[in-house]
């Protein structure tokens, strides 16, 4: 049995390329399960913690999750690609 040696630019591409999939993947899925009649709602985790933190603030956090929850599929991408001054979150 051979064992693989990663060094960190192989790391790197693994991980690029995973990325690459699960983008892929997030583009792929909402389309094709609106054509196949399913419910889809796309959000970036960003936009989708700003949009929960201002329902807790208006006291409309329960409508807000089961609005969510209504949807079949929920697509929530861009983790970590903005800044959340509020929490200092990246």
């Amino acid at each position: 049995m051979v064992k693989k040696k990663y060094n960190t630019n192989s790391l790197k591409k693994q991980k690029n390329r995973f990325r690459d999939t699960r983008k892929a993947l997030g583009a792929f899925a909402g389309p094709s399960a609106l054509q196949n009649g399913y419910t889809v709602y796309y959000r970036s985790a960003f936009d989708l913690v700003s949009d929960l933190i201002d329902a807790q603030r208006s006291d409309e956090r329960k409508e807000c999750v089961k609005k969510l929850c209504s949807y079949q599929l929920l697509i929530i991408d861009e983790f970590g690609m903005k800044k959340n001054a509020a929490f200092g979150c990246r």
